[in-house]
Formats: C-alpha cells, structure tokens, sequence
C-alpha cells in the first residue's frame, strides 16, 4: 500500500477547517519544529502505520497479538506530568486520554520509546545515549508490571511535585484574566474571543455538565455561576478540536476581587484515531458517548482523577469536562539533557505507565506479557526497541516531507 503522510495530515485535518482562529496554521507550524512535536501532532498517522502493521517486531502467531487491553494510545514524554486531585492533593502520571481504547499490550511502550528516542534527539543527543533512556523506559516498565510498591520517582519528578504543591489558585487565575469594573476576563495569548453561535454552545455544555455533576458540600448552583466563557489554545495534536473554558465563581462570594474563580474546560471528544485506522470509529451513537468514555478512561487509568472531571453532550457532539488548575506543571527539555537524569525520568515513566496499565487492566497485562515472553523479558525490550528506532527514522522522514510541502498543506487547510 502507498504511504503519502502529507496526504494523511490533510486527510486527517480538513474536518477542523472553518471552525475558530487559524489554529490549523499553528498546528503545522509546531509540527515542523521538530519531529518529536511532528509526532505529538500525528498520532493518526501512527495509527495508521500501526493498523498495517509497519515496522511491527513480533512474529504472526505470537500470542501477544491475540489480546487486547485498555491502553492510553497517544503517549509522549509530554503527556506525563502532575494534576490536582481531591482535597487538594497532587498527583503525578499520565495525564491525556483524548485517544484511548483498546489496543496491543506493545501498543503504549513503542509509542512512549519512540517519542523518547526524538526527544532525546531534539535536545541534541547522540542515538546511542537517546537509545539509552527508551531501554531504561521500557525495561523499568517491564519490571513494574510485577508490581512494584510506588512508582519510582526521578528527583526532577520530586521537585516538580514540590512546585504543584507550592503552588496557589489567586496567582494562576490571575496570570490568565484581567480585571476591570469587578468584572474578571479571560486574557492572554491562548484565549480568544467566541462568536455567537460557538458561545451559546459553550453554555449548553455547561447546563449540561452541571445536570451530570453530583452534589457536594460547597458546590452549589451559585459555585458554578459563570463570569466568562473563551476560546482556549493548547496542545499540538488536538489543535483544530473545539476547546472552550468557562470561568465559574467558586466557593468564594468575593471570588472576582480574590480570584478564586475556577476554570472548566470543555474539550471535544472525538473517536480514537486507532479505530479509525481499525475501520472501529462507530456509529452515531457510540460517538456521542465518547466523551464519556475518555472520563472512564482517565477514571481507571489515574490514581484520583481531578474533582471536576465529567463530561457535556451537545446535539450528535460530545466533550470531556475537566478543571484547568493551578497543580499542573510538566516537565521542561531538562529532563531529556542526558545522563543520569534522562536515564531516571525515562524510567519513571516507565513505571508510570506500568502502574497505569495495572490500574486500568489489573492482571491481565502480565498475564499478556507472560504469554508472549515467558521468563524472557528482554524480549518484549528488544521488539519494542527494535519498533521504536525503527519509527524514529520513519517520523524523521515524514517531519521532512512535511517541511518541504509545508506551504501547500497550509494553503489547503486555511480558511
């Protein structure tokens, strides 16, 4: 079968044309940063070389081919990091499902070893000390599904938990609002403004999440009154998905004058890309609950989700719901620098995802691994790394072709 990724970027993206700011423009132009952002924007053409089984290390009557588990589907270095979970508390892990679904036990380890392999590269490091950290992420990942007490945690880990914890709602709310006439705005450069049509689709979301929401000591109607409603700008490979923020009062009468308001995000839930290239995206029904399958996801897949999470439905469209909190920070390109300390954060996420796999799947996946491997670990390391270097020099390839064709692929995909 031909492969034309610049074909697939345009078939994938067209469906986001016309719908808010240029963000399809700002999507192509991260994307030709580098190829490990290349990679964060096209989980659909991962998919889909994964559905036709390119580069694909195991024989076909492994038996790791015949089982499937819950999986996170799109994951890179950047979708670890903390978040806020009840009572305040912070936590750190796998924070995106947006693709999530079924899939290959395999299916998460390559994709989290190849995003490592061009994250170490985009920080200049040579393939042998960037293979280094994806063996430590998929060799720790391996052990942890036996069920190691905790986690390990790098200390930039540790000091980036330290940060969540220090850090206060006042002073996040108002770096991204302004206040005038007692009134707080959403401002910045990653709000905008929304038409007509796109507010009043805002608002429905929010009657409707509220209809969903259980009630809770301190979250009365008046918690949820709204003071503004945007557009928001995040991400790389959701660029082009309708993404709105409200701001809601909070638990404090004076919440304007505090800023103590809280943000809702409201984020479109779209089929996995992976059943998409499966020929599994759905009927009409089953995607109007998607929504409510990306919650039931993070549901499983995180210690303790945060205390917003939900979902609206609005006609045949539905939205995840979560808050946009002060507790979320990530780790910057100093984790990937080399070294010891690339070689401990690959291997915390590693035993993240382990325990992600283990909460969501319980027994099975080592039950899976087992199956596949017996007593031979190193052979789910050495098929996963002989994927990931592989794909490495594929996404290399396309980030080329996307540079070289760049202009085109904006054009048709502009307004």
């Amino acid at each position: 079968m031909t492969r034309d990724p610049v074909a697939e970027i345009l078939r994938y993206n067209r469906r986001f044309r016309g719908r808010t700011p240029d963000l399809l423009g700002r999507k192509i132009a991260l994307m030709a940063e580098s190829p490990f952002v290349f990679l964060r924007g096209t989980f659909h053409l991962f998919a889909r070389d994964w559905a036709e089984g390119r580069f694909d290390a195991w024989p076909d009557d492994s038996p790791i081919r015949d089982d499937s588990l819950r999986i996170v589907a799109d994951l890179h270095g950047e979708n670890f990091g903390t978040y806020g979970g009840e009572h305040h508390r912070v936590h750190y892990g796998i924070n995106d499902f947006d693709e999530s679904t079924t899939g290959r036990l395999d299916f998460d380890a390559c994709r989290g070893a190849t995003s490592l392999l061009l994250a170490a590269s985009r920080q200049g490091l040579l393939l042998r000390s960037a293979a280094i950290g994806a063996h430590a992420f998929v060799e720790m990942y391996v052990d942890a599904l036996d069920g190691l007490p905790k986690p390990f945690r790098s200390p930039l880990i540790q000091k980036l938990i330290r940060t969540a914890e220090a850090a206060h709602r006042p002073a996040f709310i108002r770096k991204r609002t302004v206040l005038r006439g007692g009134v707080r705005r959403f401002a910045g450069e990653h709000y905008f403004r929304l038409d007509a049509a796109h507010q009043a689709q805002a608002l429905r979301l929010h009657e409707d999440y509220l209809r969903r929401v259980r009630p809770r000591p301190g979250r009365g109607p008046e918690f949820f009154e709204v003071e503004d409603v945007a557009g928001r700008i995040a991400g790389c490979g959701s660029l082009g998905r309708l993404r709105y923020v409200v701001l809601v009062r909070g638990e404090d009468a004076d919440a304007a004058k505090e800023a103590k308001e809280v943000i809702l995000e409201y984020k479109e839930s779209l089929p996995s890309a992976l059943d998409e290239a499966r020929g599994r995206a759905g009927d009409r029904a089953s995607r109007k609950d998607r929504a409510r399958q990306v919650v039931e996801a993070a549901r499983r897949f995180q210690e303790n989700p945060g205390p917003f999470l939900g979902y609206a439905v609005d006609g045949d469209l539905s939205f995840q719901v979560r808050q946009v909190g002060p507790r979320e920070f990530r780790l910057g390109p100093e984790a990937l620098a080399g070294g010891h300390q690339y070689r401990e954060t690959a291997s915390s996420y590693g035993a993240y995802l382990a325990d992600a796999h283990r909460r969501a799947n319980g027994a099975r996946a080592m039950r899976i691994l087992r199956e596949a491997v017996g007593r031979r670990r190193e052979a789910f390391i050495r098929r996963t790394m002989s994927f990931a270097l592989a794909y490495a020099e594929q996404v290399e390839e396309d980030w080329r072709a996307l540079r070289r064709e760049r202009r085109r692929i904006e054009r048709e995909l502009s307004d």
